[in-house]
């Protein structure tokens, strides 16, 4: 089990710790993230492994997910209205890239939720209300951004593919039509706080 979570734990740092790597190469080295079929590949393997120790794995990702999440909203309200300089754009690229992977290895784990009363009891739901709500966060924040600067500031393609992906995977496992269980669990993640709410960006409610 110890060994399981040490070679999840590899995996997403080296997905972070990649992202400044490839900027720094300045287009000598291929960006994964633009890899398809290994992207695909990856996603669709990881929550047979990284649900083997969920709970563990989750705060090791949100412990990682926050901190970028806070400088992200940092970055976005000192940037305001002005125009966006070099150091400015490099900078969101940097946190852009490094959510991206993140937004993509959350979904990808909510993807694996089991249907089943062990996993309800075994606080699963749970888990994946503390993920989502981080991916909703992080779109309205996208959408502040975009907003709030007419259009300037928009996120990089490679993160609204990512945000794309999450909300397909958050309607199919948790939105179904005619399912008891969808509707349950879906009411399960909203009264855990995954529903979007106002943040920091437009100071109140």
């Amino acid at each position: 089990q110890e060994c399981v979570q040490l070679v999840m734990q590899c995996y997403v740092q080296s997905m972070i710790d990649c992202v400044e790597t490839v900027l720094m190469s300045e287009g000598t080295i291929d960006d994964p993230l633009d890899d398809e079929g290994s992207l695909k590949e990856q996603m669709d393997r990881l929550p047979t492994i990284g649900r083997f120790d969920y709970a563990s794995l989750a705060t090791f990702i949100l412990n990682i997910f926050d901190p970028i999440m806070r400088q992200y909203e940092e970055a976005v309200q000192h940037a305001g209205t002005q125009q966006y300089t070099p150091t400015m754009i490099q900078r969101f690229n940097l946190l852009e890239g490094k959510l991206t992977w993140l937004v993509y290895i959350c979904s990808s784990l909510v993807s694996g939720y089991s249907w089943s009363e062990t996993s309800s009891n075994d606080g699963e739901e749970a888990i994946d209300a503390s993920l989502c709500s981080r991916m909703f966060q992080l779109a309205q924040g996208i959408d502040f951004r975009l907003s709030s600067t007419g259009g300037q500031g928009k996120c990089s393609p490679r993160l609204e593919l990512a945000i794309a992906y999450f909300f397909q995977i958050f309607r199919r496992m948790y939105m179904w039509e005619n399912h008891s269980m969808g509707v349950t669990t879906l009411t399960t993640i909203l009264m855990t706080g995954a529903l979007p709410k106002r943040t920091e960006y437009g100071g109140g409610s």
